[in-house]
């Protein structure tokens, strides 16, 4: 087994937030305060999050479905709600993008539409998927208006600033999918 097979990194700013206990304790169904730092990429497994418990306790890789943003957050929130493919390399870059900052956003998530709010995105690298120009993908992390967590790839997020787009989204259509790269020599 490579000793690249996980790779842990940072957020590029940390979020406050909670975790469901259950996936912290042996006994527990609730939503407790989490500081959200870090994040964790193995390869055929979902994103992972480090967190800094209120007690000072780090726990490491909870997978993103268990997180939310608020007490109060829609309670059946599945992994393939939180995620649409799990990690294919260990690999990646996590960075905001400041013209999305705080921007509203619209995510596609197994047929139905979430509104939320950008946060970041993350860059997978050095991978065989990331190489091919029609696989290449970022990963946009949203906070969902139903106070849970989301990370789609761009072709299923769409954004809405109010002063360069005003009116209704629209999904796209005709757009295609990049299949070459492009050299100057």
């Amino acid at each position: 087994m490579s000793e690249n097979c996980i790779q842990y990194g940072e957020l590029p700013f940390h979020i406050d937030m909670f975790v469901d206990s259950s996936f912290i304790a042996r006994k527990g169904n609730k939503f407790v305060p989490c500081r959200w730092f870090g994040l964790v990429s193995k390869y055929g497994e979902m994103w992972g999050a480090n967190v800094l418990l209120e007690c000072g306790a780090i726990y490491r890789d909870i997978p993103i479905h268990a997180l939310a943003f608020g007490k109060d957050a829609k309670r059946d929130w599945y992994p393939a709600d939180a995620q649409r493919w799990d990690c294919y390399g260990t690999g990646f870059t996590a960075w905001e993008y400041k013209i999305l900052r705080n921007v509203d956003a619209r995510a596609r998530i197994n047929g139905n539409e979430w509104d939320g709010k950008y946060l970041f995105t993350a860059g997978p690298l050095g991978d065989a998927f990331t190489r091919d120009p029609g696989q290449a993908k970022e990963f946009t992390f949203l906070q969902l208006d139903i106070g849970r967590l989301t990370c789609v790839s761009t072709d299923m997020v769409l954004f809405q600033d109010k002063s360069w787009n005003p009116g209704k989204l629209e999904w796209p259509t005709g757009l295609k999918r990049k299949t070459k790269t492009w050299h100057c020599e």
